[in-house]
């Protein structure tokens, strides 16, 4: 699973799986549920300490809501575009990407977009979540255990880890 952001990051460390990947809709826990989240995002900032402050917060402006730069973003980095007018253009939700075998994966992430549940929180320790299932998934892939025992260890590891800190558990 990965977000939207997911191929600029994978297209540049996995080029001899390029064309073997597609993007699909979100695993639902109920069947005919079609809810999914945000993982992440990106942020163009100007420090309060920069000697041009205006102009600073001017381009962070123009870098994320500018639609030819958004566009930009979009087909050359893989970012999905945060301007609204851009996921209802056709032609650039319609672009088919080589890394996806020719996919339209703008359209997957637009329906996607539009099926967030607001409600959803990730864990406020997410990094060492994130941490911790590589950590196992890596291990299970190179043959040490199966996928199902590295979930339950991860979980276990979670579990100790947030309850350590003070947090509810609730399984």
């Amino acid at each position: 699973l990965t977000a939207a952001w997911g191929p600029a990051v994978m297209s540049g460390s996995m080029k001899k799986s390029a064309g073997k990947w597609r993007a699909a809709a979100m695993p639902q826990w109920n069947k005919g549920d079609k809810v999914s989240s945000n993982w992440g995002g990106s942020t163009f900032a100007a420090f309060t300490t920069t000697k041009h402050l205006k102009e600073a917060t001017d381009f962070a402006i123009f870098m994320g809501s500018d639609p030819v730069t958004s566009k930009f973003w979009n087909q050359k980095e893989f970012f999905f575009p945060v301007v609204k007018a851009l996921v209802a253009d056709k032609d650039l939700m319609g672009t088919k990407y080589d890394f996806y075998g020719g996919q339209a994966v703008n359209e997957v992430f637009a329906t996607a977009a539009s099926q967030v549940d607001p409600s959803f929180e990730f864990a406020p320790f997410q990094d060492y979540v994130n941490s911790q299932l590589q950590d196992e998934l890596t291990a299970a892939i190179s043959g040490k255990g199966t996928l199902p025992d590295a979930m339950d260890r991860v979980q276990k590891t979670i579990v100790a880890y947030a309850t350590d800190q003070g947090f509810t558990v609730v399984t």
